[in-house]
């Protein structure tokens, strides 16, 4: 009884380091189209509460979660910029905002179509998380112009690319 006991108690340990692995493995997958750097994956889904216990499945429901969360706190900076935009910045300002309130719906379902084992629909709302943050990107290297967005943009991104990374052949 106390060789079961002492078993039990080692679960956790072997949980956590399985799914340690598992976020290494979904990083590194993520990472090998040179879009994603592997180190801020870890770090990034690794302090998402869950995730130290989860599977792929798992993961790609947090990505979805967290990019549908960073989009929406998003939204006021991109409205706080609009407010004092120059003419070079409104035009793709006003373009992202309308993509990030898309992505926040979009990684919403992909959260969601992930927690249902629909990773087929899962990888198209995660395929548009990427498209609003590269379209957002390219707004403003089409008019030469610096992003005030690129660092939420790489973030949107990174979640987005991590989560169709995990649904593209299923978990």
């Amino acid at each position: 009884m106390a060789i079961k006991a002492s078993l039990l108690s080692l679960l956790p340990l072997l949980l956590a380091t399985m799914a340690s692995a598992s976020i290494q493995e979904v990083c590194t997958k993520a990472a090998a189209g040179g879009n994603v750097n592997r180190d801020t994956c870890i770090k990034i889904l690794g302090s998402a509460p869950g995730a130290s216990t989860a599977d792929d499945r798992g993961l790609a429901v947090i990505a979805g979660n967290l990019g549908a969360a960073h989009a929406r706190a998003t939204l006021p900076t991109i409205n706080n910029l609009l407010r004092s935009a120059g003419s070079a910045t409104k035009g793709p300002l006003q373009d992202c905002q309308e993509l990030y309130g898309d992505a926040v719906d979009n990684l919403k379902s992909a959260a969601d179509s992930a927690g249902r084992d629909r990773f087929d629909d899962a990888n198209i709302h995660f395929s548009a998380g990427i498209d609003a943050a590269t379209t957002c990107e390219d707004g403003f290297s089409e008019r030469n112009v610096a992003s005030p967005l690129a660092a939420a943009d790489s973030k949107l991104l990174l979640l987005s690319i991590v989560g169709a990374a995990i649904t593209h052949t299923g978990p």
